[in-house]
């Protein structure tokens, strides 16, 4: 975005090169300190779950829960544990994230228009006077599309809670998401009042649209760096909205106007080049505050959709890349790569909308072991099998001569850090109402409900048991957290 100053004299002048080139490089270096940080901090901090609840509910008032609407109005999610997992792609779910894939590229689209008033060269009115006329259709599309995107992500939140319309008007009153919606909402009305107001509220008001969404995205439920994680997430928003718009804005003036289209690509393409550069920055940046590490991108959709997208951006810049050099030579734009930009540009958004809906992380799944021997059955469960506080439960089947054992020991190894001292879990012998028996057999049953697994991923369990003849016996259980 090349932004103006105004003279004196009232009237819009552009900013010298000399002033452009600074502008970048100051808000390069800003940049370059976040991922500094980002890449200096440990490994513990990437993620919000790497680090201990006791740690985190001391050493963070704001946490992920602070962002989950059910906790906010007192929901009970343990009787609605299956909410918002759909088993297949029904017809609600496809209308679900096309709701969203709609409102993420109305959102970029409008946000973008606005910024470009900006940043178009004065003098250029037959610009201005385009980009003023397609501003009206935008944002009934974004009011539209916000109004969808709102009630679909509302309805599928709801679901499953009872309570009419109380309970909606407390989402939306009571909830960081749902006032989220409702400033989403109001922003987009007045939207209609902003295209006829100067350059800088148009400004002021696309910044505070991209602010919204950054707000309320991934990074908001961080439970570390979350203030990080939005000022990068809103550097993302404010880049994407800069190429998406102007991308829009040169495609146009390619079918009305080649001439304008060739002035308007002059100032595009540069902004476009700076706009993707800082685009991979922010966006390797939000990566590694949200993975505990890269290896976890190939365990999810939602790392399977990034590295999409990521092969997707770097066609983006090789259409880029032959598009700026025909400006270059004092060539119009070809209107093939203009189309082909504009398609990868729509795909990527279509991406954006289903995979900011994802969990950048794997889902956990209780450890459930059980193994029968001619003279010994084993079972190991671990609940939930996540960072934090776990129970641990152990049923030991002995023979009947033998009775119970004399000593049983369930001891953890991170296979990760080796050099990490074992953590025995704290197994005491409890009344097991179960029903299960094998004839000729004893059961004999611990468990630990107080027992952490202070980072997640690759461990293994060990159990020791020893019988009352002396006989030692060792398995190990290899298991996974996130």
């Amino acid at each position: 975005m090349i932004l103006k100053l105004i003279s004196r004299s009232k009237q819009l002048v552009p900013h010298s090169p000399v002033r452009i080139l600074s502008l970048y490089a100051v808000l390069a270096l800003l940049l370059f300190s976040a991922v500094l940080l980002v890449g200096l901090m440990p490994a513990d901090a990437h993620a919000a779950r790497i680090l201990e609840p006791k740690q985190i509910s001391g050493a963070f008032p704001t946490l992920a829960a602070s962002f989950n609407p059910h906790e906010q109005v007192g929901h009970d999610q343990m009787e609605n544990m299956d909410h918002g997992h759909d088993s297949g792609l029904s017809v609600s779910t496809a209308l679900f994230y096309t709701a969203r894939i709609v409102y993420y590229t109305a959102l970029l689209m409008a946000a973008g228009m606005m910024l470009w008033f900006s940043g178009i060269r004065s003098g250029s009115d037959e610009q201005r006077k385009r980009m003023q006329q397609w501003s009206l259709p935008m944002m009934r599309a974004l009011l539209l599309a916000s109004l969808l995107y709102v009630f679909a992500n509302a309805r599928s939140l709801m679901e499953g809670y009872g309570g009419g319309g109380p309970e909606w008007l407390r989402l939306f009153t009571e909830t960081n998401t749902g006032q989220a919606w409702l400033a989403l909402l109001i922003l987009s009305l007045l939207g209609f009042a902003v295209i006829k107001a100067s350059d800088t509220f148009k400004l002021i008001w696309a910044l505070l649209l991209l602010a919204i969404e950054s707000w309320s995205g991934h990074v908001a439920a961080l439970q570390s760096n979350m203030n990080l994680g939005i000022v990068l997430d809103f550097i993302h928003l404010a880049c994407a909205a800069v190429w998406s718009g102007g991308l829009m804005i040169l495609l146009g003036l390619w079918f009305v106007d080649r001439k304008e289209a060739g002035r308007f690509a002059e100032r595009f393409t540069t902004a476009a080049w700076i706009s993707m550069a800082l685009l991979i920055i922010t966006g390797a940046a939000i990566t590694l505050l949200l993975l505990p590490s890269l290896s976890y991108l190939f365990y999810t959709s939602w790392g399977i959709w990034l590295i999409v997208k990521i092969a997707l951006v770097a066609l983006v810049i090789v259409t880029g890349a032959l598009l700026r050099a025909r400006v270059r030579r004092g060539e119009l734009p070809d209107g093939l790569m203009l189309k082909v930009d504009a398609g990868l540009m729509l795909v990527i958004t279509l991406i954006v909308g289903v995979f900011t809906y994802m969990s950048p992380l794997p889902d956990n799944t209780p450890v459930r072991f059980h193994k029968m021997g001619e003279t010994r059955h084993f079972t190991v469960n671990i609940t939930p099998n996540e960072p934090g506080t776990n129970q641990f439960e152990v049923k030991i089947w002995l023979p009947e001569q033998l009775g119970e054992p004399s000593e049983v020991k369930l001891v953890l190894h991170s296979r990760d850090r080796q050099q990490l001292a074992p953590l025995e879990v704290p197994l005491a012998i409890f009344e097991d109402k179960s029903y299960e028996s094998f004839p000729g057999f004893v059961r004999t049953s611990y468990h630990a409900e107080q027992m952490d697994i202070p980072f997640p991923g690759k461990w293994t369990a060990e159990l020791q048991v020893v019988d009352k003849s002396g006989e030692k016996v060792e398995e190990s259980i290899d298991f996974e957290n996130y």
